[in-house]
């Protein structure tokens, strides 16, 4: 059995290695990357105002040498806050400042460390380099922000557009904009005194828009029920218009002929006036009279079913009974005098008529009659 040189069990150990990666799937991104310290470590935080270029695991530098690497970076109170894990060979002092640089124009990132020119107390693990003592150096953003100044002004070239446009739109303008402002200034004002109100309502269409979402089903439903009703109303629209301006002209003549006659019937109000105040108080009186006249029609009803008869009908009024009614002048003077009648609650009503007290007249006119 023969041994195996030192390159031979090298090239044994790779190729052991690349068959077990190749059996657990693993690909050489899954493969961690190797730190840049090694050994017995300390972490110290330092405050930047700005890190975002500034990747993990990027190295950190002193005197040009590497003694650590940025182990993780965070946002702290709008700040970034980025911890730095070092050898335990690196001492740092008090008054140590640290910068964020890049290794060319447009290299990586990574933090250099400056040692202070009057080292003071040791910086123990834990520690925190605080805003002032860090710092972050120009980038090729920031050169490029500054060249697009240079070359096309950058904001102070947009600022100045902005007021030339300004200018010139106040140009002869002055007046009306100071007008302008004034009515601005108190429409805001009076806003601004009204805030409650403005509150007060925004809470109440709150509630509304809160009832409205519950009985949305319901408003729904009203909506398809009235669609039908919207479309003939749209269908007769020309028909609705037509009408609206026939009743528009209709009162256009109402108010004229109210207007001309407005007089006569006022006056004629005037002179009714007396004879219905006469009816009202007199309206106990007029009552039996009435009511008289009612059973009488409905005795002449039985009296002459399905037929008519002719009577004449002659009301005889006291003038001495609750004061008298008015009564028109006669030409010869006072009216004859005439004995009151008998007054009772109740009229008295005829019985049933006799064919042979009626004219006989009467009885050849009547369909059916004796001729």
């Amino acid at each position: 059995m023969s041994r195996l040189g030192p390159r031979q069990r090298f090239s044994a150990l790779v190729l052991a290695g690349t068959l077990t990666l190749s059996g657990c799937g693993l690909e050489l991104r899954d493969v961690p990357m190797p730190g840049l310290v090694s050994g017995p470590t300390y972490t110290v935080d330092a405050v930047f105002a700005n890190a975002l270029n500034l990747p993990d695991q990027a190295p950190v530098k002193l005197d040009g040498d590497t003694v650590g690497e940025v182990d993780s970076i965070r946002a702290d109170d709008f700040r970034a806050r980025v911890r730095l894990r070092l050898n335990d060979s690196v001492v740092l002092r008090r008054g140590t400042r640290a910068e964020i640089r890049l290794t060319s124009a447009m290299g990586e990132a990574f933090v250099e460390l400056v040692a202070p020119a009057r080292p003071g107390a040791r910086i123990r693990p834990g520690g925190v380099l605080g805003l002032r003592a860090t710092s972050t150096a120009p980038d090729s953003t920031d050169l490029l922000a500054a060249l697009s100044v240079v070359v096309t002004g950058g904001s102070f070239a947009d600022v100045q557009v902005v007021v030339t446009e300004l200018r010139r739109a106040l140009q002869g303008n002055g007046t009306h904009v100071r007008r302008l402002l004034h009515r601005l200034d108190h429409l805001v004002t009076g806003l601004n005194r009204r805030t409650a109100s403005i509150d007060s309502v925004l809470d109440h269409l709150d509630e509304l828009t809160a009832s409205l979402a519950k009985d949305s089903a319901t408003i729904s439903d009203a909506v398809q029920e009235i669609t039908p009703a919207v479309r003939v109303l749209a269908r007769q629209r020309e028909s609705a218009m037509a009408l609206l301006r026939e009743l528009s002209a209709l009162s256009r003549v109402g108010r004229h002929v109210v207007a001309a006659t407005r007089d006569e019937i006022v006056d004629q109000l005037v002179d009714v006036e007396p004879i219905l105040d006469t009816v009202v108080r007199n309206q106990r009186s007029l009552a039996p009279l009435l009511k008289g006249v009612s059973a009488f029609a409905r005795q002449l009803d039985h009296a002459t079913p399905g037929d008519f008869a002719n009577f004449q009908l002659t009301t005889l009024l006291d003038v001495r009974v609750n004061g008298g009614l008015p009564l028109v002048d006669l030409p010869h003077g006072k009216p004859p005098a005439l004995d009151p009648p008998e007054w009772s609650s109740e009229p008295r009503l005829p019985g049933p008529l006799n064919p042979d007290d009626l004219d006989p007249r009467l009885l050849t006119a009547l369909p059916g009659g004796r001729r």
